[in-house]
């Protein structure tokens, strides 16, 4: 069995163990029967649209003429933000108790914020899904990628293509557990686009679950501009 069809067997196991001893319950009010009830996806309130880099509003999330500076992102765009717990669980179940059914329900409220950006229409012409890479050490220790995870599912609710053509090189401290000053310090030099990968999109999206300063995004993001690039954005669930 080859290590990534292994991987497969692990997560569908894993999914199917879910399924008879944790039976799914909404993320919101933690009543059994489904991963979001009707009421609480109703009360779910969308993050603002600001510069990731500073906080202030800006049009469908741009990044300002200020933080353009530090961070190579056109704009980033998240559901919620990290005082949603909602979604803060829904992202602990994903990524801590390896609860992958959620996935497909927090990529569908991406899927559905992402039209601030542009059109269904034309992001379907010009863009392509890129997932945050995990470190191989990482990857080993939980089984999966969540963002691998949000990305496969975006693709399925947009008609997006993924593209993984970035690799984690180095292993870096959570960002969260950093303050702002050292964020983009830890991922710096963190990524590389992998050997012989051509970019030929005009639009890349670039998929984590949560963002706080925009670091972890930028640092990607620097490696998708070539002369056709025409934006790079950042999604995720959540924003800190």
């Amino acid at each position: 069995m080859q290590l990534k069809d292994s991987q497969q067997f692990v997560l569908d196991l894993g999914k199917s163990l879910v399924d008879i001893f944790a039976p799914p319950r909404c993320m919101g009010c933690l009543r059994e029967g489904e991963w979001l009830c009707s009421r609480c996806q109703r009360e779910i309130i969308m993050a603002p649209l600001v510069c990731v880099g500073c906080g202030k509003q800006q049009p469908q999330g741009r990044v300002c003429k200020a933080c353009r500076k530090k961070l190579a992102l056109t704009g980033a765009v998240s559901v919620g933000v990290y005082g949603s717990d909602l979604l803060r669980r829904g992202v602990h179940w994903l990524k801590f108790k390896g609860v992958v059914d959620v996935a497909p329900l927090l990529a569908y409220l991406m899927a559905a914020r992402i039209t601030t950006i542009a059109p269904l229409a034309e992001l379907r012409k010009t863009t392509a899904l890129v997932p945050v890479p995990l470190h191989a050490s990482r990857l080993k220790q939980r089984g999966f990628n969540q963002s691998e995870l949000l990305a496969r599912e975006l693709s399925q609710w947009l008609g997006l293509p993924i593209w993984p053509i970035v690799q984690r090189r180095k292993k870096t401290w959570t960002q969260a557990m950093l303050p702002a000053d050292l964020r983009a310090d830890n991922v710096r030099g963190a990524f590389e686009l992998k050997q012989q990968e051509k970019l030929a999109a005009e639009r890349y999206i670039v998929i984590d679950d949560v963002t706080t300063s925009g670091a972890t995004l930028s640092a990607v993001a620097d490696l998708l501009w070539d002369g056709g690039t025409k934006e790079v954005w950042g999604l995720t669930v959540m924003r800190g």
